[in-house]
């Protein structure tokens, strides 16, 4: 532990995905009567617990079966007392519904007061970048609106408005605070939807921009195909549609490097923009590799994509004003040579009868 059962072993046999457990665990006390705390994120997918033989908590319902079962994501804390020598926690988890399976996170056991800190700090930079990202989006799509020609704003809006999305309903589940009752299913459908949608749009955001370097036409495909992944996920029990999960990666790896290597391109033959563009895509990138490894209990790290999406947003913005300043500084230079031309080229008499 942490461990999913899928990739598990037991007595030398691979503990299935699918099936249910108990875990107990003794800890020491080295003090009494002392407020602790116990986050819990993200049990796969139903799960009770004890501490000292008292029911806690439930999520879901726990069963020996899929008809039995009643799946849930969630991210909570739970505070108890230190009694006598020792506090023993007993959790059951059951799994019949998702390809991952069983307590692939850490559980968080320290201070009352450390557990709560954390857990409103986590949702306090989730909530900071949900309301970043729904801002600069609105804004993009108002740009978009000023300037229909300018695709690449509406690109960059779609990016941030999908990623705001996903970030709202699987990070810290902050969906779940609004809406307690919120399906599991849509919250797992939204995950895939909403990865389609970014890297579709994120792509296609880098090849308008650099259009040269980047096969726009490429793209358009990838974009087609990931339409359909969509569509896909939309009607595809969540259950089957969580086996889908490696084609998703790949998907968005093709699409992301691609572009990437295009913006690489575009760096090296100094076009405008694309130090900028490469510097925030090259932190993202990095970002969401170090997430996917450690969604996958590859590496132990920290969540990096809010620190990596962060760069990206600033970085992009950043270019995107820089372009829109020049464009509007070009319009007014012709608008001024333009205005000079025609006290040159119409005669006074001509222009005082006009």
């Amino acid at each position: 532990m942490p461990s999913f059962w899928g990739s598990s072993e037991l007595a030398g046999q691979k503990i299935p995905a699918e099936t249910f457990a108990t875990y107990r665990l003794l800890i020491k006390n080295n003090e009494k009567e002392k407020l602790l705390g116990i986050s819990i994120h993200r049990i796969e997918t139903a799960y009770k617990l004890w501490i000292n033989g008292n029911l806690v908590a439930q999520n879901g319902k726990v069963g020996e079966s899929f008809e039995q079962m009643t799946p849930k994501w969630s991210s909570r804390e739970y505070y108890f007392k230190t009694q006598g020598e020792f506090t023993e926690l007993i959790v059951q988890v059951s799994n019949f519904c998702h390809k991952k399976g069983g307590m692939g996170k850490s559980i968080s056991i320290g201070n009352a007061s450390h557990i709560a800190h954390e857990n409103k700090k986590a949702q306090g930079i989730d909530i900071f970048l949900i309301g970043i990202m729904l801002i600069i989006g609105l804004y993009h799509i108002g740009l978009f609106i000023i300037r229909p020609k300018a695709k690449t704003t509406l690109f960059f809006a779609f990016v941030m408005l999908a990623t705001a999305l996903f970030t709202f309903v699987t990070s810290e589940f902050i969906i779940l605070n609004l809406f307690p009752n919120f399906s599991w299913h849509w919250l797992v459908k939204i995950n895939y939807i909403s990865n389609y949608t970014r890297a579709i749009f994120f792509a296609l955001f880098l090849a308008y921009l650099f259009e040269e370097e980047i096969s726009v036409k490429f793209m358009k495909i990838m974009g087609i195909i990931g339409a359909v992944m969509i569509s896909i996920s939309l009607v595809l029990p969540t259950k089957i549609l969580s086996y889908t999960f490696m084609i998703m990666v790949v998907y968005a790896a093709i699409s992301i490097l691609y572009a990437v290597t295009g913006v690489l391109r575009a760096t090296f033959r100094k076009r405008d923009g694309a130090l900028s563009s490469l510097l925030g895509a090259i932190a993202l990138v990095i970002a969401i590799i170090n997430d996917i490894l450690r969604d996958l209990n590859v590496l132990e790290t920290i969540r990096l994509v809010p620190f990596g999406l962060f760069l990206f947003i600033f970085f992009q913005s950043f270019m995107l004003s820089l372009r829109s300043a020049r464009s509007f500084s070009i319009m007014n230079l012709l608008t001024e040579r333009l205005s000079v031309l025609s006290k040159i080229i119409i005669p006074p008499k001509i222009r005082t009868a006009t």
